[in-house]
């Protein structure tokens, strides 16, 4: 792929993907009218974020995450890998991955949603296709935290509710009973998400986003 030709010697690729990429240069001949050979690539890796290493196991799942623009960070240098994400924030993120649909037309039935919030259309997305209820009647309740049991629950919704059938439970926190339960065993059948544990899930633990970037690449790569 040709990313940009200039005159002179120097460019600065001024909105680079996060993660590693490789370049090579070569130079046209105005007088002879040819390019010249490539030169030998040279491989850089971009990482804007400060709290993100870019030899830990979180860094892939941010960079597809951020270069597919599903997620930006908390700032122009930070991606707050262990703070909790918000009901908002998800819906969001999940909105951002169906492409943005169009929800004119939908009405809103939650007085904690504001038009002028950036979760605004996400959430009258997500609530119109069934893939996040309110608490309530009335209140969607956009700050506060999404577990790790309500957040695979979310993603099978998502998906379609796809049939589960001959996979067996090897969590002792998660009971048939639970809203979850499928979805759980759903998550872990398809490589979403695995237990915390052999024998645990910990689903009523608050999901962090570098957790949630994981579940999202693994369910978008489906």
């Amino acid at each position: 792929m040709t990313l940009a030709t200039v005159a002179g010697t120097e460019y600065t690729d001024a909105s680079p993907l996060v993660g590693t990429a490789s370049y090579r240069v070569r130079a046209y001949d105005d007088d002879g009218g040819a390019w010249g050979a490539y030169s030998s690539s040279k491989t850089v890796t971009y990482n804007p974020f400060t709290d993100v290493s870019t030899g830990s196991g979180t860094f892939k799942y941010v960079a597809w995450a951020y270069n597919s623009g599903i997620v930006k960070g908390t700032s122009a240098t930070t991606f707050s890998p262990s703070a909790d994400c918000t009901r908002g924030q998800f819906a969001l993120m999940l909105y951002r991955m169906a492409g943005r649909p169009d929800v004119t037309g939908l009405a809103c039935p939650f007085t904690d949603v504001k038009a002028s919030a950036p979760y605004y259309g996400a959430v009258l997305w997500a609530y119109d296709q069934g893939v996040i209820k309110g608490r309530s009647g009335t209140t969607f309740d956009p700050s506060g935290s999404v577990t790790r049991g309500q957040i695979v629950l979310m993603l099978y919704r998502m998906a379609g509710k796809p049939a589960v059938s001959g996979v067996d439970n090897p969590f002792k926190d998660v009971k048939a009973s639970d809203s979850y339960y499928r979805a759980v065993l759903w998550a872990v059948s398809v490589g979403v998400t695995n237990g915390t544990s052999a024998t645990t899930f910990t689903p009523d633990k608050n999901c962090t986003r570098s957790q949630l970037v994981t579940f999202l690449y693994r369910y978008g790569t489906l």
